[in-house]
């Protein structure tokens, strides 16, 4: 499946000869009608001498009025297309002001009032405008290369929450004869459309303090409790002192507010107002599956604030210099938080999803030919492009590496739009590497290495062989594998495969056979390995090896599938300590076509006391859509009898003993169908 369909145009940033560089919107909020009364007033700059034309954005706008009197303008329902009657000089300025109703917004401005299915719902209004849906309810140009700063005069009823990017100017007006209040809200920092938000409704909130006057306050609807929302964010100040330290840089906006809301869908960076689904408001037993996710969520979205938001790429072909930095910093926090092992732990998931879609498609991580922008924003962006951060992280050292970084984001934030070349210059500044083949390959390119790899031990010289191959289509990887062998003694000798094209070929001498191989224990690179050195090499990787070294191993002896093999993949895993490398364990037990290797792995899943890991194992099942007499009986009917069972383990639970179509299971399933619990997530 190629990833875009009927061979789009590339997709370039417009050009700014007439620039937009500030949006004044006077806005009033019609709840019963899901209308907003619109008037905004927009400074347009002249960069090129002669200009007198230019198109904005807005779709399904009613009542256009553009008020001034020396342009001549045109509203076709999707775009305003203005010709000022004199070309504007360089440097000139000049104001639009233009009337419109946005009526029913089809996107990004969501309406939320009580009705007859909903009598109870919190009225809200709540804005997300990711990737180019700004023009749903702002008229604007609706592309990332055009920042403005932003002023909002919004006016609703007088018991509403109204909180938007940037600062509070004064004290809200409130009309006492209208039931309504306007509140000034501005930003002065530039921001591209997508990054323009605003929420209006009945909202609590808690206060979280400051960190050297960057101010923290968390929102959500009413009836949800402010200790749940302060347990969902109170690491805030913690991740924004760490991210600082590690990026060299100040935060660099005045304030950091979060706002949950239904029906979001994960979280979004808005410029100093990151809203979230509601689902990340934590009680206490949905923290206890969710507060690790939710954390590494807060570490994605303050590192926008960093990467997209003051430092903003020019175009959407460029947005890893966003996406594949904020998932990437979900990996640092893993780090220097959890340890070495949840570190690895997440390049190990990355790379998961990064293959699985390239079983789809695959395309180059800066990519100029989609059919829309939103279909960028997947698996290759997100975790592809994060492992190619580390990549770049491992060639260059940490020092360098992280100098780089952070003299880019100094010379970038609040600056000029940025590109793929500007990160790739100040790498090489820092590196005195050269990396535009790097970049050709891995960035520019597409795919990745898939590599089979064979042993073999001569005794008589005591040596061992290694061949690894690439198998993927297309041209050869130029990478290097670091491989460790140790001996029956303990001894570790380091070998490092040169690939000559697709083949490299290693010879180490050792004093006895390996007991264990690793492959790049170090994760400098990012590949699929195909590898079995034999049964006893396994058994020992899976019991002793690095993290990557026991997953690889569990899958090579689930692959094996003897009793044998699965038994010590069992054993191996029940002795872990490490919660993923259980998950792990079941999801490889769950993919052997055997009963015994369905046993095995309803044994370390009705062992495990992880919460976190119940649920993935169950979720493991869960996609196999396994039917199974056994397992209905011994593990999911004893399950959900568990005191305290959390709800992700309790909802996956259900839904895979609903995949059994037991008869007599089903009042059990409908009276969970109805459960009025947290959130709704077992129903």
């Amino acid at each position: 499946m190629p990833f875009a369909f009927g061979s789009p145009e590339p997709s370039y940033a417009p050009s700014t000869k007439l620039c937009p560089t500030h949006i004044s919107a006077r806005l009033r909020f019609d709840f019963p009608n899901k209308r907003v009364f619109a008037q905004v007033t927009t400074t347009i700059k002249g960069n090129v001498a002669g200009s007198r034309s230019l198109t904005l954005d807005g779709v399904n706008f009613s009542d256009v009025k553009v008020t001034n009197d020396d342009v001549e303008w045109v509203y076709n329902g999707t775009t305003l297309e203005l010709t000022w009657n004199a070309p504007f000089a360089v440097g000139e300025t000049r104001l639009l002001t233009v009337d419109y109703v946005v009526d029913h917004p089809v996107t990004a401005l969501s309406f939320f009032v009580p009705d007859a299915h909903y009598p109870n719902r919190p009225q809200m209004a709540v804005t997300f405008n990711e990737p180019e849906r700004a023009r749903y309810w702002l008229l604007c140009v609706d592309k990332p290369v055009v920042r403005t700063s932003l002023e909002y005069f919004i006016t609703a009823p007088q018991d509403s929450v109204i909180v938007a990017n940037g600062l509070l100017q004064e004290p809200e007006q409130l009309d006492a004869a209208a039931g309504t209040k306007t509140a000034h809200w501005r930003l002065d920092e530039p921001c591209p459309a997508y990054l323009a938000c605003l929420a209006v409704g009945e909202f609590i909130s808690v206060d979280d303090g400051n960190l050297h006057g960057v101010g923290f306050k968390y929102f959500a609807p009413k009836g949800h409790k402010e200790e749940d929302l302060l347990r969902s964010f109170n690491r805030t100040g913690e991740i924004m002192r760490w991210m600082e330290a590690k990026l060299g840089n100040p935060f660099p906006y005045p304030k950091y507010y979060q706002l949950a809301h239904p029906e979001q869908g994960g979280a979004m960076e808005h410029i100093s107002l990151t809203t979230w689904d509601e689902v990340f408001v934590l009680d206490e037993t949905w923290a206890r599956e969710f507060k690790l996710d939710t954390d590494s969520v807060n570490c994605h979205e303050m590192a926008h604030s960093y990467f997209g938001d003051s430092v903003v790429m020019r175009h959407f072909d460029h947005a890893w210099l966003k996406e594949s930095w904020a998932t990437y910093m979900e990996c640092e926090w893993a780090l220097d938080f959890h340890g070495k092992e949840q570190f690895e732990y997440e390049l190990w998931g990355n790379a998961a999803r990064y293959f699985q879609e390239c079983k789809s498609y695959t395309r180059p991580i800066v990519c100029r030919h989609y059919n829309t922008s939103w279909d960028l924003f997947d698996a290759h962006l997100y975790p592809g492009g994060g492992w190619r951060l580390h990549m770049l992280r491992r060639a260059m050292g940490d020092g360098p590496f992280w100098a780089a970084v952070a003299e880019y984001l100094k010379e970038h934030i609040h600056g000029p739009a940025v590109e793929t070349d500007d990160f790739r210059k100040k790498l090489e500044a820092h590196s005195h590497l050269n990396l535009t083949k790097f970049f050709d390959q891995w960035v520019y390119g597409q795919g990745y290495p898939k590599v089979k790899g064979t042993y073999s031990w001569n005794a008589e010289r005591k040596e061992a062989k290694l061949v690894f191959e690439q198998t993927q289509e297309g041209a050869a990887f130029d990478i290097e594998l670091d491989v460790h062998l140790t001996d029956a003694a303990g001894t570790v000798v380091r070998s490092v495969v040169q690939f000559d094209g697709k083949r490299g070929v290693s010879v180490v001498a050792l004093a006895s056979a390996p007991v264990e191989i690793a492959v790049d224990p170090d994760h400098s690179v990012l590949f699929s390995l195909e590898f079995n050195p034999g049964q006893s090499i396994l058994e020992t990787m899976a019991a002793k090896g690095d993290l990557f070294s026991r997953l690889r191993a569990y899958g090579e002896l689930a692959k094996v599938g003897s009793r044998q093999a699965l038994t010590k993949l069992f054993e191996a895993a029940q002795a872990d300590s490490f919660y993923g490398a259980r998950i792990e364990a079941v999801d490889a037990l769950a993919r052997a076509p055997s009963p015994y290797a369905l046993e095995l792995a309803t044994k370390l899943l009705l062992a495990d006391s992880n919460d976190i890991a119940v649920g993935a194992m169950l979720f493991s099942l869960l996609r196999e859509r396994i039917v199974d007499e056994r397992l209905r009986t011994e593990c999911l009917l004893p399950l959900l009898q568990r005191p305290g069972l959390p709800l992700r383990a309790r909802a996956r639970c259900l839904e895979l003993l609903g995949v059994q179509h037991v008869a007599e299971d089903f009042p059990l399933l409908q009276q969970f169908a109805t459960d009025s619990g947290y959130m709704g997530i077992v129903r």
